[in-house]
């Protein structure tokens, strides 16, 4: 099994790839990943944030927000929907949440690979308030998009962070 340090370094490179192949394979967005510092920034500017949280029996958590630019979603919603419904908060809320869940999944199965027995939750979206990461030992992914008519520096931030509680605790 990985120490917290090696599956924090592993998750990372999940999340990066899957984010990026999940957007620009699928989804037919331009989307990179983006080396900038600290977390995304919290209010109610459009953006869209989707939870998940991955639990084990034997004592670790990884919790994932991702912090989505809600022009990137209504851009994906719109090479698959009709304008009137691209536009829908719901509509782009289960974007943001499908996106998690790929990512999600495919992390629970790096993890598992290792000897884990992660299980997963449904993603689901929260405010800003409701946000699981204050701490320092927050794990922080950029992703910048480029819609042809200039760069969304902060299209999406993907923060997850990893807990080892003492067996037998909740």
């Amino acid at each position: 099994m990985l120490n917290m340090s090696g599956m924090k370094t592993d998750i990372s490179g999940v999340v990066q790839s899957t984010v990026v192949e999940t957007f620009n394979g699928m989804l037919g967005q331009n989307v990179v990943s983006a080396d900038e510092r600290g977390g995304a920034a919290a209010g109610d500017d459009g953006r869209i944030y989707a939870c998940l949280l991955l639990d084990q029996a034997r004592g670790a958590s990884a919790n994932f927000c991702f912090t989505f630019d809600g022009k990137l979603l209504a851009r994906t919603a719109a090479r698959f929907y009709p304008p009137e419904q691209a536009r829908e908060k719901t509509v782009q809320e289960d974007i943001a949440c499908a996106i998690a869940n790929i990512v999600g999944s495919k992390v629970k199965s790096c993890l598992n690979k290792y000897g884990h027995d992660f299980e997963m939750t449904v993603p689901f979206v929260a405010e800003p308030a409701a946000l699981p990461f204050k701490g320092c030992d927050t794990i922080h992914l950029h992703f910048s998009w480029n819609d042809n008519a200039g760069a969304g520096a902060r299209g999406l931030v993907v923060d997850f962070g990893m807990d080892q509680r003492p067996t037998g605790n909740c």
